[in-house]
């Protein structure tokens, strides 16, 4: 009797210790800013509490959490509550490799949280993206009820180059404002010019966002989520609508094990359908171009060809398999093309081990992109024109040396005794091995040119820059000329004497903002351009603007009244740079000298802007402190930062606008030397005319 008695009590022991521990399965919380870390479990025991943390990665990289990161706070706590200990995959302060999968668990012990304790933050007073609200009262997140976005009737047009506006619109389902999402961006291109414009999506405070605007042409582009760094694609036509709707949590846990978070997106209105059978597509041409430079190029052709193939099998089983609509096939299949088209490109000019590869190695991937249909042209073919247009395996790229006039140039040098040093050896090996003439190969024209600049320079050195002259004036002049042209060889690569539309678009984005007057004279009877659209639309583009212009009545607009408010009465510069942007910090330290010579003159002003992303403050401080000490500086919010860049239209930097005293804008595409021209022409500096 005894012993039942002693057992009875035991279990009513238990049962007592079991009902005053709460466990909570899947809690509820308000708000994660970032999708790595995720409580799953909160075990409420009168000793301790702890908490049971999925961790989600990219597979194969390493993560560490530090008892910082994992305090929690109430709402009047100011201290926090550190944890005691970290069990499972994790430890504090180490790092941990992810595995294939992309994720891990571990338990947190902290000591027992008070009775009163309802909701905690986890990580928030340490600054790092933490959990807000985890619900300890058991209660299961309620859903907001978000209606989804339902595709409307599609309304084709009649060819990809029709230009018109389009309204883009949506929400973000579970947004909050503290996850730093306050501006979205579409990255509109204007393929004929060579240009990318922005279009700034501002966020309300219910995570809604739309915008009304003009479409250069039908296209397949990118719309980031700043902030996050995250992209998915999306295509536009005009004379239709999209609606997006993005599911914040979806989002955040693709983006942290880095997978595309397109699986997080869907597309209504009427070019709804479209969108989702596009995304619907997890296939596509892998970037590896860059991991090919030691690799010949027979390899790698046939490399970047084997991972083209691969690409384009998943393609058409998903076309087949979903049955997608015509347009949608015919934009996935050339997506892939003109990325494998760049892909090959970016090998034979950046990449090979080679620096000038012969013609066969071009022809035929070229052909192939040249007879592709014109939708090519609406499926990201952005960087694939620049690649084209600037391509080394353009004649008019390539310098065809008179063999005998350059030998006997080189052994000029020897004969008379000069010597070139390392670095002058290097200008001319793309041309020759120094030590042996004959190996005189063909090569890029700008090598040429560095190859004659460093056997002037070495002459010069010797003090044998007369006798070089002299012995020049015995040789005939060098020719330039070229077999063909550019548009003889493109049009004997393609086979036709019309010249395919993609190469006819990489000649005017190649023109880009500057030389479209010459552009429009040339375009026909030079380069053969036949395209109405293009034809028209750099005849527009080259008109000459109106003249100064005031800053509209919208937010980028009141921002940069607000900006340049201090400034009224001078002529004010507004340098845009960053502090990873090399040729910003070239032009900053050009003009440096300059600038401190006519600090506090009140006829103008230089106010250097630069982003809070672009620019750690940390590196930000350091440059300032070397080089722009005591100037007119702001470093403004990414949000702030796309508001302006869609105003002036630009992506790229350095990019410098150009005010008037009266706070108009004389141009939003200046540049440093008109500033000082113009300020020596009004009588604003006394410079000697060649500074």
């Amino acid at each position: 009797m005894l012993k039942q008695l002693t057992l009875l009590a035991a279990v009513i022991g238990l049962l007592g210790a079991s009902a005053s521990a709460k466990v909570i399965k899947q809690p509820a919380y308000d708000f994660r800013k970032s999708g790595m870390l995720k409580v799953t479990e909160v075990d409420r025991a009168k000793d301790a509490t702890r908490l049971t943390f999925r961790a989600k990665y990219k597979p194969k990289w390493y993560m560490s959490v530090s008892p910082e990161e994992l305090t929690i706070t109430m709402p009047d706590d100011t201290v926090g509550i550190v944890p005691l200990k970290i069990e499972g995959d994790m430890a504090f302060g180490q790092n941990y490799v992810m595995p294939e999968s992309g994720e891990a668990s571990f338990i947190v012990t902290y000591p027992a949280l008070p009775k009163s304790a309802k909701k905690i933050d986890i990580g928030v007073k340490a600054g790092w993206p933490g959990i807000y609200g985890l619900d300890l009262s058991g209660k299961k997140k309620q859903d907001k009820g978000e209606k989804a976005v339902k595709p409307t009737p599609y309304h084709p047009i009649k060819t990809i180059f029709a230009s018109d506006t389009i309204t883009v619109s949506g929400r973000i389902a579970g947004y909050d404002p503290r996850s730093g999402i306050q501006v979205m961006e579409l990255d509109i291109k204007d393929n004929a010019l060579g240009k990318s414009i922005p279009v700034a999506f501002p966020i309300k405070a219910d995570g809604s966002f739309s915008r009304r605007f003009y479409l250069p042409m039908a296209q397949l582009t990118d719309f980031l989520v700043k902030g996050y760094d995250m992209a998915f694609d999306v295509y536009l036509e005009p004379q239709n609508d999209l609606e997006i709707l993005i599911d914040y949590d979806r989002m955040i846990e693709q983006a942290a094990s880095g997978a595309p978070i397109a699986s997080a997106v869907t597309f209504g209105g009427s070019l709804g359908e479209l969108n989702n059978e596009i995304n619907g597509c997890e296939t596509s041409v892998k970037p590896m171009a860059f991991t090919l430079s030691d690799v010949q190029p027979e390899e790698a052709k046939q490399r970047l060809n084997s991972n083209y193939a691969s690409a384009m099998t998943g393609i058409e089983a998903y076309i087949s398999d979903k049955k997608v609509s015509p347009k949608a096939a015919g934009i996935l299949r050339n997506a892939a093309l003109a990325k494998h088209t760049e892909e090959l490109l970016s090998y034979a000019d950046y990449n090979s081990p080679v620096k000038l590869l012969p013609e066969g190695f071009y022809s035929d991937f070229l052909k192939e992109a040249f007879s592709a249909d014109s939708t090519i042209l609406a499926a990201q073919p952005h960087f694939l024109l620049n690649r084209l247009a600037f391509s080394n395996m353009l004649p008019e790229r390539r310098q065809e040396i008179n063999v005998n006039i350059l030998r006997r140039a080189l052994d000029f040098t020897r004969e008379a005794g000069v010597e070139l040093n390392n670095e002058e050896k290097k200008m001319i090996a793309n041309i020759a091995d120094f030590e042996s003439p004959d190996s005189i190969q063909e090569c890029l024209s700008s090598d040429f040119l560095r190859g004659i600049v460093a056997i002037y320079n070495a002459a010069d050195r010797a003090g044998k820059v007369d006798a070089l002259t002299e012995f020049n004036k015995t040789l005939p002049p060098i020719a330039f000329g070229k077999a063909e042209t550019n548009r003889q060889f493109i049009q004997r690569i393609s086979g036709s004497e019309e010249l395919p539309l993609l190469w006819q678009f990489a000649v005017t984005a190649a023109a880009g903002r500057y030389g479209l007057q010459e552009m429009v004279e040339e375009m026909v009877p030079e380069h053969g351009i036949t395209n109405q659209y293009l034809i028209d639309h750099v005849t527009e583009a080259a008109k000459p603007k109106p003249g100064v212009r005031q800053l509209p009545d919208t937010q980028a607009g009141a921002i940069m009244r607000n900006i340049i408010e201090p400034y009224r009465g001078k002529y004010l510069l507004i340098d845009f740079w960053d502090i990873y942007c090399g040729p910003c910090r070239a032009g900053i330290e050009d003009n440096q000298a300059r600038r401190e010579r006519h600090r506090g003159n009140p006829g103008f002003a230089i106010l250097f802007i630069a982003s809070e992303k672009g620019s750690p403050i940390d590196k930000y401080n350091a440059y300032v402190e070397k080089h722009l000490k005591g100037e007119h500086l702001r470093r403004l919010p990414e949000e702030q930062i796309t508001l302006i860049r869609e105003l002036f239209e630009f992506n790229g930097i350095p990019r410098y606008i150009l005010f008037n005293p009266d706070g108009e804008i004389v141009s939003s595409d200046y540049s440093n030397h008109e500033f000082w021209e113009l300020l020596k022409e009004k009588g604003i500096i006394n410079e000697p005319a060649d500074n």
